[in-house]
């Protein structure tokens, strides 16, 4: 299953209103085993030998620290300007809803 089709079974449970405690845990266990990691795609072209490919990473928080999952080990990034400013907008977004 590509990471798309994840996300769409996964949109159609919450569109669902799929919500119980049962529900949830499989839905967190599949983003966190398919949607973390390797895409398998390389938007930019390979950088380097050595160049993974696109990561899909997550960002959430730990009462007042902020984590990014990668969902693999991770030496190295490059991320193009348009991704940085979509990253450094979902940091602050975090950061401003932890700080207010």
């Amino acid at each position: 299953m590509t990471h798309k089709q994840l996300a769409e079974v996964i949109a159609n449970a919450i569109i669902n209103n799929i919500h119980n405690d049962d529900n949830k845990s499989v839905i967190e266990q599949v983003l966190r085993e398919n949607l973390l990691g390797e895409t398998g795609e390389f938007p930019d072209g390979k950088l380097s030998e050595d160049d993974g490919g696109e990561i899909a990473m997550a960002i959430g928080t730990h009462g007042e620290t902020i984590i990014i999952k990668f969902g693999k080990q991770v030496s190295w990034i490059g991320i193009s300007v348009d991704a940085a400013v979509e990253l450094i907008a979902v940091l602050q977004k975090t950061i401003n809803r932890l700080t207010n």
